[in-house]
């Protein structure tokens, strides 16, 4: 008889280390620096911008504007905020040959965020969007630009200018609607706009653009789904082999999937929302919500979409609305 013997050995984990852990000490090398060479701006950004490093939240203000982080403050004497606008404004009038303009605004508005100063960090979102025309480094004036434009819509709306929100918001999502399709329809790139678009609505009273709003984006889902899959069943996949024609099957099933969970997932809102308003609509929709839910749903991994349903049973429910 033979034994196997088997050794376990136990797997060490080890964790990548914060970049921010070494800021600290790198601040104190360049104020050190600095006390021998207080006009060198070059030094003067790199303590601002180990500062604003140091103040980062896991998340913006701008990009969670109706979130309970708003009303938090800024322990600005423990980051020396005082400190930094003095270098920023020393920066800013004499200027770094090595500092690229749209990382100055960048920062700078990630700092006026951090400390609720939002009018100012508007002001530095709209300069990357539309002032900043030229990079030390290729490719960094498109980056510079989308995080303008990104971070417009929640200052607009932490400034109070909702209507301005609104427009911005309808542009992003138009914008992603034509240049990023699939990723809109399964919801991988826009959903973050599209529910601020709708909270927005909500926050405003707007209860008919609110409901209608989710009307649309409800069928126009399951509409894509519909002409995505017929598209994906015309295409001539004889010209693969057997491996790679299954893989492509298998991919595009997946992304169907995610296609009609998006579609389900504006659906389940609406019903919300139609029941929050008492409207006479909410029975039914409730109805089809309850015939396209997952009936074995068991735990949070689990689609909340039945997707056992055929394309012919879902277009027949989905064409009564």
């Amino acid at each position: 008889m033979k034994v196997f013997i088997i050794f376990l050995f136990p797997l060490v984990l080890t964790a990548q280390p914060d970049p921010r852990d070494t800021y600290p000490y790198e601040l104190k090398e360049v104020n050190e620096k600095i006390k021998n060479d207080s006009l060198n701006s070059s030094l003067r950004w790199e303590r601002a911008n180990l500062r604003i490093e140091l103040m980062r939240q896991s998340r913006y203000r701008f990009d969670d504007p109706f979130s309970d982080l708003k009303e938090t403050d800024t322990d600005c004497d423990y980051f020396k905020c005082a400190q930094i606008e003095r270098d920023l404004e020393f920066v800013y009038y004499k200027w770094p040959n090595s500092l690229d303009e749209g990382n100055f605004y960048l920062q700078r508005m990630i700092y006026y965020d951090n400390t609720k100063q939002f009018d100012k960090a508007l002001h530095d979102a709209l300069c990357l969007k539309d002032s900043i025309h030229f990079s030390n480094y290729g490719g960094r004036l498109t980056y510079y630009k989308e995080h303008g434009t990104n971070a417009l819509p929640g200052l607009y709306i932490l400034n109070g200018n909702y209507d301005m929100a609104l427009v911005v918001l309808d542009k992003i999502i138009i914008d992603e609607k034509i240049t990023q399709q699939s990723k809109y329809y399964a919801g991988y790139s826009s959903a973050s706009f599209v529910n601020k678009k709708l909270m927005l609505l909500y926050k405003m009273g707007q209860r008919d653009p609110h409901i209608n709003y989710l009307k649309s984006l409800f069928l126009e889902n399951f509409k894509y789904y519909f002409d995505k899959k017929e598209n994906f069943e015309n295409e001539d996949l004889d010209r693969f082999d057997l491996s790679v024609r299954k893989n492509i099957v298998y991919h595009n099933n997946r992304f169907l999937d995610d296609v009609k969970e998006q579609g389900f997932y504006y659906l389940t809102e609406l019903v919300n929302r139609l029941k929050e308003f008492e409207s006479p609509d909410f029975v039914k929709y409730q109805k089809l919500h309850e015939q396209l839910k997952n009936p074995e749903k068991k735990t949070e991994y689990d689609s909340p979409f039945n997707l056992k349903l055929d394309a012919g049973q879902l277009k027949e429910l989905i064409n009564q609305f």
